[in-house]
């Protein structure tokens, strides 16, 4: 955070190492019912006090304030959002971007808590990993990547719902080789880096 204290997502919860104890603290104490936050995948600040949990079960992400010590579900058991997310990434002041398994990935209000499956080549698919988006990055210029299982490497344009998908292709020479992109990072220099399943990094 701000002020240098370090979070962690465990399977256990979220810990926390506050620069003033100079220890780990388990976040899940401070929660009730305890546990009820668990097997987490990722973690995002939405702002300075609010962290977006990610995580793999019936409801999969959650509104963590840290400086209220308070926990929000941004999902009820009723919704229809696939139990499983991955990547996060904010999209602007009222709305976050997650990675969901099978099913592309959801653009979502934090405020208002509404859903909806992102547009394009990333939408929903019945079969297994097909459509999973495992990682979200909005560098520098506001561009957004995705790094997807079947789509590899795509562009969303948040502006238009659409999806544009790097795929290697004979006649764009401009297309991503690699296959299954798992992860992105931007590096000081403003580039971008694609990790993928077999085929290394990009």
């Amino acid at each position: 955070d701000k002020n240098g204290n370090i979070y962690a997502a465990t399977l256990k919860g979220i810990f926390s190492y506050t620069l003033a104890n100079k220890k780990w603290i388990n976040l899940n104490s401070n929660f009730s019912p305890e546990g009820t936050l668990r097997r987490i995948r990722r973690l995002k600040f939405f702002n300075d006090e609010v962290l977006i949990a990610s995580t793999s079960g019936n409801l999969p992400i959650f509104k963590v304030n840290i400086k209220n010590n308070t926990l929000d579900s941004l999902v009820d058991k009723t919704d229809t959002l696939p139990p499983n997310m991955y990547g996060l990434e904010k999209l602007n002041d009222q709305e976050m971007l997650g990675g969901l398994l099978s099913s592309g990935f959801s653009r979502f209000n934090v405020n208002t808590k509404q859903f909806k499956i992102g547009a394009g080549a990333l939408q929903y698919s019945d079969s297994i990993r097909y459509n999973s988006v495992y990682d979200i990055l909005k560098d520098s210029r506001g561009r957004i990547w995705m790094a997807s299982y079947y789509f590899r490497l795509a562009e969303y344009i948040p502006e238009k719902d659409t999806i544009i998908s790097f795929q290697s292709d004979p006649y764009n020479p401009y297309g991503f080789e690699g296959n299954d992109a798992l992860c992105i990072y931007e590096d000081r220099q403003h580039n971008i880096w694609i990790g993928t399943a077999t085929k290394g990094v990009y």
